[in-house]
């Protein structure tokens, strides 16, 4: 009960064991577990539906926010969790950045990110159009989204502006100068999440004559600390409390919207000087 006598003070739900294995998850990925089965009776598990936890919600980004909503959190879910950033002073970390292999002749797929699913995208996408349908999900902030156009293989020679020279490349793409267009090869870069993040999942049942692989191009190194270790968080409101000389970071050792305390306020300081 929180405070005022709400159940997870209103900021969560109340779950047995066995429903919170259910929605379990690792690094955000959705990874149910059948609670007990460690054991040789486990569907006898004799707590599984007796002891009960709060479940805090997550609500995400949102509002074009570039960091993720303050989460609740705590046993009765009263407290708020605070911005996360990296720690400035480390230099060399970088963004996750993942790269998609895409060559159909038409349909779309979807991408999904930590459970959340994105719209059907036309496999002729830009990276404009890749990049919004991603920032559309609940759990993404941001992305840098690199390539021509998405699913489309290249003409093997054009004939002219957006032409091919022979008709058996009919589906595939040059571009307004008459050059093969560098598609079918996109890279995603995640300027939101911090560190190892997981992979990107795709489903191509719709596409035509596809072949889809991903993969990782630059594992997440960033640290994903409270406040980036430059603050102190305040539980009540969810905001940092940034120690002297510090204020809100792109968590890339520049200024931003992150509200995590990530960057100093100094001019002409240089991160790890």
């Amino acid at each position: 009960m929180g405070p005022n006598g709400e159940t997870c003070s209103g900021h969560g739900e109340c779950l047995t064991l066995r429903q919170l294995a259910q929605d379990a998850t690792y690094n955000g990925e959705p990874t149910p577990i059948a609670y007990g089965s460690g054991l040789s009776e486990n569907s006898t598990a004799w707590d599984a539906d007796f002891i009960q936890h709060c479940k805090c919600y997550e609500p995400g980004y949102g509002n074009n926010s570039w960091y993720n909503l303050s989460a609740w959190t705590g046993y009765d879910c009263s407290k708020r969790a605070c911005p996360t950033g990296d720690n400035p002073f480390v230099q060399g970390r970088k963004f996750e950045r993942q790269y998609i292999e895409c060559k159909a002749t038409g349909g779309s797929l979807r991408l999904t990110f930590r459970g959340a699913t994105t719209q059907p995208i036309a496999y002729d996408a830009s990276a404009v159009e890749v990049k919004r349908a991603l920032e559309a999900l609940h759990t993404i902030g941001s992305v840098a989204v690199e390539g021509d156009v998405f699913c489309v293989p290249p003409c093997t020679t054009c004939s002219g502006p957006s032409t091919c020279s022979s008709d058996a490349d009919a589906h595939k793409a040059c571009d307004v100068h008459g050059y093969p267009l560098n598609v079918g090869n996109f890279s995603v870069e995640f300027t939101s999440e911090l560190g190892d993040v997981p992979p990107l999942r795709v489903d191509s049942t719709k596409l035509l004559s596809a072949t889809v692989k991903v993969g990782e191009a630059v594992s997440g190194s960033k640290a994903n600390v409270v406040c980036s270790h430059r603050g102190t968080c305040d539980e009540l409101t969810g905001d940092c409390e940034c120690f002297a000389a510090y204020t809100s970071s792109d968590a890339n050792n520049s200024f931003g919207l992150r509200e995590d305390c990530g960057v100093m306020l100094s001019s002409g300081w240089v991160a790890g000087k």
